[in-house]
């Protein structure tokens, strides 16, 4: 099984697969999924009456003074259901992050005059009204349901699918425009094979432990210098092998640096080292020695290569026009991507609800720190954030929380939400004891908010714990209590969920020991050995089911055409309904003594 920790198994996963994979995350991390259609961005019906339709229609953010309604983020939201904390604040950044990328889209759709088809609109609607209300839906229905669910007559909410495929509008655009040869297709399936090394330069943006093995990271310089000494020796005919096994600290190095057959002409060949040593390779002869190029990824430094070979491995099945086709597209969805990056980039963004404001912080804090770590790995954009720029979002995440709680102090979300910064800080090494107690205190009225609208079970051990090291057994019981009555409604059904139980009364046995609850313990003691014997029985009960399910497969397998089942006894038996026109049916009559039922005269 390949190691998910191995920097090997991710080079070779981005060098063999790297179209596939490599644009997948680049898709996750840099481009939201407004490009694809959707209508189950909208649905519910929304109270449009008086002063709640001024509220709906009143703008949350503008995007270059363009308004980004509240209903419009009601649309978005409404369905997408889950519980108060990370997870809700999540979806609410991302989901006004969509909608700016959504109005930055639509702007740029406008400027080049890109509209979807009215054919594709038409074929789309007529979709969502066959799943809706199936073929015989009249039109009288139709808008009844348009305006119950979107508030919209038809026309209107043909406008409002026509703005959502604007994207794919602006992608069939730019694929239109893209022109590939069959020489372009042939080069996707050209490799290389390279003999490297690579002298590492001290990386302060990376959050990854340097490897304990090959040479240590130097300053930025000084690894330059010796990455040029070292092409001069290679030049000079001194073996790269040896070179690559004594000063490369590449995962390569203890290979000769070798490389193995490296896709040359991809839109991700040599991602982990960056596009200009991917023009260094591609410019150098075969048998020849690349310049020293800055490298980035998991270890940057200064690296250069000889090119010891070169091969076209096109596979046996090569059709140059579907190649073609997934190059365009491949540009295409690249192109598109650059333009969404670069309209944000530009665009003046207000955000003016205070609450998704901090919100949609959080969400970019994330989103960066994600870009950051693929960046790493020689994915997601040229200009990835720094260390420093993650922490300066986080940092204004955090305060914008601050500020928003401030103004709704009994809101779980936004509660959770700080508690997890102060979190963050009460483990920083640089807290002082007396930080950590007033953190301390902090968290529990934090804690007390959320539990006053959501139910979160170790949330709930956390704070009973800490009201315990407070010595304040009284508060702390009461929680460990009520997490014991929560258990006792609801009892375990399955293995999965009868280990959960199982582990919480084994916490509440040490919980109520510590808190001179003897009694109680002893009542979870019991517990412990109840729910230990349900996991044995549900374990019995699903290897029961499974050795049922083989035997049915074992007896289903061994039926053979024209009817004849041999069960696993081995007594075989005839299916009646299926005979060749010889065939002669046996009665009790006809049976020899000793002759088993069914069996062939």
């Amino acid at each position: 099984m390949a190691d998910l920790l191995s920097i090997t198994t991710w080079r070779n996963a981005f060098s063999k697969h790297g179209s596939k994979l490599g644009w997948g995350l680049a898709i996750i991390f840099g481009l939201p999924l407004v490009v694809q259609f959707g209508l189950n961005q909208y649905g519910g019906a929304l109270d449009e009456r008086g002063a709640a339709e001024a509220a709906q229609n009143a703008p949350i953010a503008r995007v270059n003074g363009e308004p980004i309604t509240r209903k419009q983020f009601l649309q978005l939201t409404q369905r997408m259901q889950t519980q108060p904390g990370v997870s809700f604040a999540q979806m609410q950044g991302g989901a006004l992050d969509q909608l700016i990328s959504f109005t930055i889209l639509k702007q740029e759709a406008r400027k080049r005059r890109v509209r979807p088809g009215d054919a594709e609109v038409d074929r789309q609607i007529t979709e969502l009204r066959e799943r809706t209300l199936g073929k015989k839906g009249t039109d009288a229905d139709w808008e009844r349901y348009l305006m119950q669910a979107f508030g919209a007559s038809p026309r209107e909410f043909r406008e409002m699918v026509a703005e959502q495929m604007v994207g794919q509008a602006l992608l069939n655009a730019f694929k239109a425009e893209e022109k590939v040869t069959e020489e372009d297709a042939r080069k996707q399936s050209a490799e290389v094979k390279l003999a490297y090394v690579l002298v590492p330069v001290i990386n302060p943006n990376s959050s990854m432990a340097t490897p304990p093995r090959g040479p240590k990271p130097l300053p930025d310089a000084e690894a330059k210098k010796q990455a040029e000494a070292l092409l001069a020796q290679a030049r000079g005919g001194a073996d790269i092998a040896a070179l690559a096994k004594k000063h490369s600290a590449d995962f390569s190095a203890e290979k000769g640096g070798d490389l193995g057959w490296q896709p040359e002409f991809t839109r991700f060949a040599f991602s982990l080292q960056g596009k200009e040593f991917a023009e260094a390779v591609r410019n150098t002869p075969t048998g020849q020695f690349t310049s020293v190029v800055r490298v980035k990824g998991f270890q940057p430094g200064y690296a250069f290569a000889k090119v010891v070979s070169r091969r076209n491995n096109l596979p046996k099945d090569f059709d140059a026009k579907k190649v073609i086709e997934q190059l365009k597209e491949e540009r295409a969805q690249e192109r598109l991507a650059n333009l969404l990056r670069e309209g944000k980039k530009q665009a003046r963004i207000e955000i003016l609800d205070l609450e998704k404001k901090a919100f949609h912080a959080f969400f970019r804090a994330q989103q960066m720190q994600q870009e950051q770590m693929m960046a790493q790995f020689g994915q997601g954009v040229e200009d990835a954030p720094t260390k420093e720029d993650v922490e300066k979002q986080q940092a204004e995440a955090d305060a914008l929380l601050e500020e928003a709680l401030k103004k709704n102090p009994k809101d779980a979300t936004l509660a959770l939400m700080v508690a997890e910064t102060l979190k963050r800080k009460r483990f920083d090494p640089k807290t002082s004891p007396q930080e950590r107690e007033k953190i301390n205190e902090r968290l529990i009225t934090l804690y007390e908010t959320a539990l006053e609208s959501t139910e979160n079970q170790e949330m709930r051990f956390e704070l009973a714990d800490m009201y315990r090291q407070k010595k304040q057994n009284d508060r702390a019981e009461k929680h460990y209590a009520l997490i014991a009555r929560l258990l006792a409604a609801s009892p375990p059904y399955d293995v999965s969920t009868a280990q959960q139980a199982n582990q919480a009364h084994r916490r509440l046995v040490a919980a109520f020991n510590s808190i001179n609850k003897p009694e109680e313990a002893a009542k979870q003691q019991k517990l412990v050995a109840e729910t230990e014997k349900k996991i044995a029985e549900y374990r019995a009960a699903e290897e029961k089911k499974r050795r049922e399910l083989e035997q049915q497969q074992k007896a289903t397998a061994l039926t053979p055409p024209g009817g004849v089942t041999v069960a696993p006894g081995g007594t075989a038996s005839v299916d009646q309904t299926v005979r060749t026109p010889a065939a002669k049916t046996s009665t009790a009559s006809d049976r020899k003594p000793g002759a088993q039922s069914g069996s062939t005269p």
